[in-house]
């Protein structure tokens, strides 16, 4: 079965213009993308370019090659 969007991309910046977000950051998710290690991910594409007091994300949340990264990462 093909692959269905809950929201287009369209609906979505509009959602976040409206919760008044000041950024967010849209990136083509790729091989080399899916390559990244949670290490990788989080200073890459998280830590340096944003430096965020807080990261807030659900209790199963995993990111990373493999997902290997973790809440506690």
């Amino acid at each position: 079965l093909p692959l269905k969007m809950l929201t287009t991309l369209e609906q979505r910046q509009k959602l976040l213009k409206a919760w008044d977000f000041d950024l967010y950051l849209l990136e083509k998710f790729d091989a080399n993308y899916a390559q990244l290690s949670a290490e990788e991910f989080i200073l890459e594409k998280i830590i340096r370019p944003f430096s965020p007091r807080a990261i807030v994300v659900g209790y199963d949340f995993n990111f990373g090659k493999n997902k290997s990264g973790n809440v506690q990462l």
